[in-house]
């Protein structure tokens, strides 16, 4: 094989190697945007957004989360709450 023909296969691979980067990196960049859909309105504070219950940034699902675990923590306090006031008010 001569020299002249090694430098164009170099010069192939090389391009072929860049090539294949700048795709892998495009389509990385693409996909990390499309994957919510859509920008976030209030910077990421969740409290009190409009979209929370469609959202789905991390921050977002989070918020849900702590919001459900509250919700049922007030409720177990309130199932309580009657109760020690059934008791008292029965005895």
């Amino acid at each position: 094989m001569s020299k002249s023909n090694d430098g164009g296969r170099r010069g192939f691979l090389r391009t072929l190697a860049r090539a294949a980067t700048g795709g892998v990196l495009a389509g990385g960049v693409g996909w990390l945007s499309a994957r919510s859909g859509r920008a976030c309105l209030r910077e990421f504070r969740c409290r009190g957004c409009p979209e929370l219950t469609e959202c789905g940034e991390p921050q977002a699902i989070l918020m849900r989360e702590h919001e459900r675990r509250q919700t049922e923590t007030e409720r177990a306090h309130r199932r309580t709450k009657r109760r020690e006031d059934g008791k008292s008010s029965d005895g």
